[in-house]
């Protein structure tokens, strides 16, 4: 066999595709971003020169070299085209002129997508205020009131705001469903004319439809139905005496915890609270237990001896909009007094 004869075998790890060349010549490999071959990367093993003197890359049998950004790290260089690898085309790499191995990126299909519906409790307050909508998978937007419904036994309804823009966060993976605040407020002319969204006592089937798609081409795992009681509506303030903490220990990283005693807004739970040592921000993970009643939190390092601050401000939100501050379907000419800006809950670990 010729020296310069290279065995060519394909390891798949994590998100790269790797080339392992068997002989005395860079291994090489493609970095998947998305689904697409973003980047080739070409290991130096001292043999060549590694820059774009001697590294070209072609399309098998075109005879036009690709224009590439190139950049060394340390022993490897990363070559960046203008577009993405195409799955359906064989490339080929040259070393000074010689060829040394091909590739074609592979075509990676994503995978469907699965959701998960917030509040996940199936007993809610007749007056909730928002529902979400979390996607594993970056979902389109823009026609998705069209696989969302709500069914009674009598027929379908419909209780939310089919708003545009509609309600994403910034990776399309959240969507939030705002019920008709104007039909919950009882005070107002649209809750006196059309009545409440929902109707205490009742049963109502929440279902998304398989077919909505992923900005991938994908669709939903399955199609997803959940059933809801409606318990009498919840018209009380948020009242922090009643929650309970529980502490961790020093030196472990073991979740530290606030039970609110009620389901809480999902995504207000991972956005108005912090910790604080010594006046700064503690990192980690942030997750909810029990529907949404119990909020945790895991350091990314242990926990340190010490006094903490827990913020929470006074945005955050039960299911039916009610606050620190105010009830969201309150009296119109009702006064609220002594409004927070937040609750700070301190604690001291030894």
């Amino acid at each position: 066999m010729n020296y310069f004869l290279l065995k060519l075998a394909f390891i798949l790890k994590a998100s790269f595709l790797v080339l392992q060349v068997v002989a005395q010549s860079p291994s090489f490999g493609l970095r998947y971003e998305e689904q697409k071959a973003t980047q080739l990367w070409v290991i130096n093993t001292g043999k060549v020169g590694m820059d774009a003197r001697y590294l070209q890359v072609f399309i098998q049998g075109n005879s036009q070299q690709m224009l590439m950004d190139q950049e060394l790290r340390q022993d490897t260089l990363w070559c960046t085209p203008i577009f993405p690898f195409n799955a359906k085309l064989m490339y080929e790499i040259r070393l000074s002129g010689e060829i040394f191995g091909n590739f074609q990126p592979k075509t990676i299909i994503a995978p469907p997508s699965r959701l998960t519906l917030y509040p996940q409790a199936t007993s809610i307050p007749a007056n909730v205020l928002k529902m979400q909508l979390v996607f594993s998978s970056p979902m389109q937007v823009g026609n998705s009131y069209q696989y969302i419904q709500m069914f009674t036994d009598t027929g379908n309804i419909q209780p939310f705001l089919e708003l545009q823009p509609e309600l994403w966060n910034e990776d399309k993976t959240i969507l939030t469903l705002w019920l008709d605040p104007g039909r919950i407020k009882r005070e107002l002319i649209r809750s006196k004319k059309l009545g409440a969204p929902l109707e205490q006592g009742r049963v109502y089937t929440m279902a998304v439809s398989k077919e909505w798609p992923t900005q991938n081409g994908q669709t939903l795992d399955q199609a997803y139905q959940k059933k809801l009681f409606m318990l009498p509506p919840n018209r009380q303030r948020l009242a922090p005496k009643k929650w309970t903490t529980t502490q961790p220990s020093i030196s472990t990283k073991e979740a530290l915890q606030i039970d609110f005693g009620q389901p809480m807004d999902y995504l207000l739970l991972h956005h108005a609270i912090t910790i604080y040592h010594q006046e700064n921000p503690i990192i980690g993970k942030v997750d909810t237990l029990s529907n949404e009643t119990i909020w945790t939190f895991i350091p990314d390092k242990a926990w340190q001896a010490g006094t903490y601050q827990l913020v929470i401000e006074s945005r955050l939100e039960d299911l039916a909009g009610n606050t620190i501050n105010y009830a969201f379907d309150r009296e119109i000419d009702r006064q609220e007094t002594g409004k927070k800006k937040e609750v700070i809950i301190s604690f001291v670990l030894k």
